[in-house]
């Protein structure tokens, strides 16, 4: 009896042990660690521009303004200096809008440089969540419930950029967030680039006229076609102030 209490309690040391071996590095991904998070916005540098690659047409915004705030660690001693958080909901995008000052009568922006298209950021909030694989430099990660309509009433053309989920949900598009070059720098950037993956497609598109049998909005776009987008914003703290106000946070995933 003795033996057989020996060996099994053996047995369960090993399994514990091997259950903390394995369960420790699970306990310890996917994190981040941000310095100088809280309130944050980012402003377009470049043009923000959408293609769609079935009929090849193209949407610019020469303004975007993005407003959100970082995780953060409320219970360590200077949580907006640095936190350690979950990598999945790492910032908060609570609002993003689109425009081209001066372009038009509205401000809105053009699909193929002349027809002006107001573009509204849907689904709000976007939450970004950061991965593995950047360079020390970088952090790469995924914009999700990404999801805007886009409306062009001189065409018309009408139509919701979304995921395939029920009405465009699950939307998402990869990025790169590129780090402030000193540690109280400002000039971090989140960017797109072109051929960056996402699942993003063109849904209920319609034109309001229903005489003509189609809704592709004269070519412009049609139901299913997928999108790609570039887009590049440096991003900077707006608050709790102190700390100072301008700087960008940096963002650096937790191997």
């Amino acid at each position: 009896m003795r033996k057989i209490t020996r060996k099994a309690l053996a047995a369960t040391a090993v399994a514990a042990t091997t259950v903390a071996l394995t369960a420790t590095p699970a306990l310890a991904a996917n994190q981040v660690r941000i310095q100088y998070g809280g309130d944050i916005q980012g402003t377009n540098s470049g043009v923000v521009t959408g293609y769609g690659m079935t009929y090849g047409s193209s949407l610019q915004c020469t303004q975007s303004v993005a407003t959100g705030e970082t995780a953060i660690d409320s219970s360590a001693s200077s949580p907006y200096l640095d936190s350690t958080v979950s990598a999945v909901g790492a910032a908060t995008l609570d609002s993003v809008s689109f425009s081209s000052p001066g372009a038009n009568a509205n401000d809105w922006c053009l699909t193929n440089g002349f027809l002006p298209t107001q573009v509204t950021a849907e689904n709000l909030p976007w939450t970004f969540d950061a991965l593995p694989g950047g360079t020390g430099a970088t952090t790469l990660g995924k914009l999700n419930n990404v999801k805007f309509t886009l409306s062009a009433p001189s065409a018309p053309c009408y139509a919701t950029i979304g995921g395939p989920g029920t009405n465009g949900t699950g939307g998402y598009i990869d990025g790169e967030y590129l780090n402030p070059s000193t540690l109280t720098g400002n000039d971090a950037e989140l960017s797109v680039s072109f051929g960056a993956g996402n699942n993003l497609r063109a849904i209920d598109v319609h034109d309001d006229n229903p005489s003509d049998g189609t809704d592709n909005c004269a070519g412009l776009i049609q139901e299913g076609e997928t999108v790609a987008l570039v887009a590049t914003y440096t991003l900077q703290r707006t608050g709790p102030v102190p700390p100072a106000a301008g700087i960008s946070p940096t963002i650096t995933y937790i191997p």
